[in-house]
């Protein structure tokens, strides 16, 4: 989201009812523990990425999936 709409977004909570800031609340709540969940698995990528099964560091670019850059060592 950009700055811009950030701010116009913020500004509109001032008008909900303490009902919708409950419920915002709530869904926020939610993805605050899935941001734990992102930063775990950032923080374990390290900076040589090797195979999960041989340990190998040597990997290739092999294709792609769903937008992801697939891998095989």
């Amino acid at each position: 989201m950009k700055t811009i709409e950030f701010k116009a977004w913020l500004g509109g909570m001032a008008h909900l009812s303490r009902g919708q800031r409950d419920l915002v609340r709530e869904d926020m709540a939610g993805k605050v523990e899935a941001d734990l969940g992102v930063k775990l698995l950032e923080d374990s990528v390290t900076d040589t990425p090797s195979c999960p099964h041989c340990q190998s560091q040597k990997l290739y670019r092999w294709g792609k999936n769903a937008e992801l850059q697939r891998y095989r060592c």
